[in-house]
Parts: C-alpha cells; sequence; structure tokens
C-alpha cells in the first residue's frame, strides 16, 4: 500500500518561480561544475491520509549516483481527501554533476513520485553594470569580506576585474607573507567596498550597490 499520491511536483529556479510559480519550467542552475547551486524551490502537492510523515527530496545525478538529499523534514498531511502543498526554498547545495537529474520525492522512505530536472552551468554576464565597473576602474585595491550582525570584518586586497569578475587570492591558512580575506571561501556572500560603492555578492552574483566612501 503506497503512502499516497504526489499529484504534481516541480523544482525550479528561484528567479524562474517568481515569474512563473510551480508551472514554471524544471531548472537548476550552477556559476561553475563543480559549484554551488543558485537557489531554487521544490513545489509538492500531495493526497496522503491525514497525519505526520517524513519526507525527503533525493536528486540522483546523470551518473545514476545521489548528488545530494534533502530532508528528512517532518510536515503534517491534510489527509487524502485534501491537498497538502509544500513549497521549500533550497539554498546552498553543492552538484558536482551537471545534466537530466532525477528527483525522487520520498515520504516515510517510500519513493512517491519522480521528476526529471536539468542541472544546467550558467554563463556568468560578461559585464556588470556601468556604475559597477566605474567602481573597480577607479579602485587600488578593493576591501573584501564578510559582514554578519551588524559587524564589517574586511580587509584591503589586490585585485583584478575581467569579464564581468572578481579576482583575489586569498591564504588559506592566515599569515604575513599573502593576504588572507575573511569568509573566504566557506562564506556563501561576501561583501565587497571599492572607492565608489559598496557591494555584496553571492554565489558569485552581484546583488546589491549601495554609495560607498573613499
Amino acid at each position: 500500500m503506497t503512502a499516497g499520491d504526489l499529484v504534481f511536483a516541480n523544482v525550479v529556479d528561484e528567479r524562474v518561480w517568481a515569474s512563473d510559480g510551480e508551472r514554471g519550467t524544471p531548472g537548476v542552475y550552477l556559476l561553475n561544475a563543480p559549484g554551488r547551486a543558485l537557489p531554487f524551490r521544490a513545489y509538492r502537492a500531495w493526497k496522503i491520509g491525514t497525519g505526520m510523515v517524513s519526507e525527503e527530496i533525493h536528486f540522483y545525478g546523470p551518473s545514476g549516483r545521489l548528488v545530494h538529499r534533502w530532508g528528512p523534514e517532518v510536515r503534517h498531511m491534510r489527509g487524502s481527501m485534501d491537498l497538502t502543498v509544500e513549497v521549500d526554498l533550497i539554498e546552498d547545495v553543492q552538484f558536482d554533476e551537471t545534466g537530466m537529474f532525477l528527483a525522487s520525492f520520498v515520504i516515510d522512505g517510500e519513493i512517491v513520485g519522480e521528476l526529471e530536472v536539468p542541472v544546467y552551468v550558467q554563463a556568468g554576464a560578461a559585464k556588470l553594470p556601468k556604475e559597477v565597473e566605474e567602481g573597480f576602474r577607479k579602485s587600488d585595491v578593493i576591501w573584501v569580506g564578510v559582514e554578519a550582525a551588524g559587524i564589517r570584518r574586511t580587509v584591503p586586497a589586490w585585485f583584478a576585474y575581467r569579464n564581468g569578475k572578481v579576482y583575489v587570492l586569498s591564504k588559506r591558512d592566515p599569515g604575513p607573507e599573502e593576504q588572507s580575506i575573511p569568509g573566504v571561501p566557506q562564506a556563501s556572500e561576501l561583501l565587497l567596498v571599492t572607492r565608489l560603492l559598496v557591494l555584496v555578492v553571492r554565489h558569485g552574483v552581484h546583488l546589491r550597490v549601495s554609495s560607498g566612501t573613499d
């Protein structure tokens, strides 16, 4: 006897979700492979008997290997006569394969439904906005680091800018020989300060710009 029915499911990039919702084209995007996935939504519409269940989503790569497991999460189902809709924003996921994945939707250890989800590498922008380009052009060094709980930890860093990307070197273990940047490489979000701008970047994507100071 099956745990219930998966009426509809989708795995949608967060940007696609913002415009098309649960009916958006399935897909997950990486900026590099292997690399961290850009945020995406997992939508499920269940018909399952009333009660608490354990829910998981397994992502199998083209090789057939389990690449990522989301969950288990305990969820309350409204009953087989009603539709229980669950939507989760999934972030900070690493994928080391690209191509057509199989997403398996699991309830109490049983696979109830499956969906093919393509995982792509997204090409980065060749150029950043004009004001950002100008900020880098007029800066000899930039301040790079992290900001958490209102506390900014940044250090001056030599950098190179090319084709919309900022390149910096950071010594893995802090020391006087080479520059070491707080939060690199583990931070999911970095703060960049130029002579003209303050930028927040996440997963290599420019998110926010505000006025900076000399």
